[in-house]
């Protein structure tokens, strides 16, 4: 695992980015950081590797297509950024 992967926590809970790593080959905690769905606010919290599993990020809805095929540059939808703009 490695600074910038999305991991989850092997019990369930939000998708969570790895923002720092490891100091030395035997340190094995990682630093993580995720979005607080009820008050838009970033969670941080040190967690064992052990507890952790890589995790399949959903493409951001701000950037989705408007549809398969389409030549057009995706669109942004603002909606999707309620309480950060």
């Amino acid at each position: 695992m490695k600074i910038g992967d999305v991991v989850q926590l092997k019990s369930g809970g939000p998708l969570m980015t790895i923002s720092d790593g490891p100091e030395n080959e035997a340190d094995d905690d990682v630093v993580c950081q995720w979005f607080e769905t009820s008050s838009s606010a970033i969670g941080e919290w040190t967690f064992h590797k052990g507890m952790l599993t890589m995790a399949k990020a959903e493409p951001a809805p701000s950037c989705e297509a408007d549809g398969p095929g389409d030549d057009e540059k995706p669109t942004r939808d603002k909606s999707a950024w309620k309480g950060f703009l």
